[in-house]
């Protein structure tokens, strides 16, 4: 529920203790870290390197500013990080958003005091009369199946979509949440994929892109890490060991 109040410092703490900031949750992309530490002041919303950036700048003193997003009722705050030139710039990643969503409704949240983006001039009203901010989704690809992929030999088969001779590793709960230890081979142009024998029951991962942290966009299935980060979750139905023999590292 949205609040127009402000919050205590003991929420606050629990807030920035509880959320990390952009390149510990995603993952470290060199196009879209040299674009936030660039800005100079706030922009309307745009997409770079697949996320929605989002900012806000202030003449007078703000100590923090976060987003919370409709798709998720406003329970969640994402807290925004300040670029050396004092911009608060916050970029989320479209592969966390449902697919089918084709716009971004949000409000922002500085120092406690709920409001619409003011870099944003799109909104609308919701059932009371607040306005909330919108901005488009840039259409994305279509599925080509769910995954992962099961087969009759007890393996799971991740894979993942995307641009050729990028370097893709499966990181998750079966291997310590380590990016380093599973490598997806690109078995066609842009298509990657691993084999691999889990224990049968509840599974958590993550694929890391170039060093930048994905969740798998062909899975519906969404679960959260302990630091309440978004993660990719697959039940394995059967298989009763774990062979991390068939990927190579």
């Amino acid at each position: 529920m949205m609040m127009n109040r402000a919050i205590s410092p003991w929420i606050l703490l629990v807030l920035f203790c509880a959320l990390s900031p952009l390149n510990a949750q995603n993952g470290y992309d060199p196009n879209l870290d040299a674009y936030l530490h660039s800005l100079s002041g706030a922009e309307a919303p745009g997409v770079i390197s697949e996320h929605l950036v989002l900012t806000y700048a202030s003449r007078n003193p703000v100590r923090y500013v976060a987003a919370a997003f409709e798709h998720e009722d406003f329970t969640r705050m994402h807290i925004y990080e300040k670029n050396q030139n004092g911009v608060f710039v916050f970029a989320y990643p479209l592969q966390s958003l449902p697919r089918d969503r084709q716009e971004l409704k949000y409000r922002i949240i500085v120092d406690g005091l709920w409001m619409r983006d003011p870099s944003n001039p799109k909104q609308v009203p919701d059932s009371r009369g607040i306005p909330i901010s919108v901005s488009p989704v840039p259409q994305r690809p279509p599925r080509r199946g769910e995954t992962p992929v099961f087969h009759s030999d007890g393996t799971v088969e991740f894979v993942y979509l995307g641009s050729p001779g990028q370097k893709v590793r499966l990181a998750g709960d079966f291997n310590h949440w380590s990016p380093f230890s599973h490598s997806l081979k690109e078995s066609s142009p842009g298509e990657y994929r691993l084999k691999l024998r889990l224990y049968k029951g509840y599974h958590r991962y993550v694929f890391y892109v170039n060093g930048s942290r994905a969740t798998d966009i062909r899975n519906p299935r969404i679960a959260y890490d302990v630091l309440g980060n978004q993660v990719s979750a697959v039940r394995v139905p059967k298989s009763d060991s774990l062979d991390a023999s068939l990927a190579e590292n």
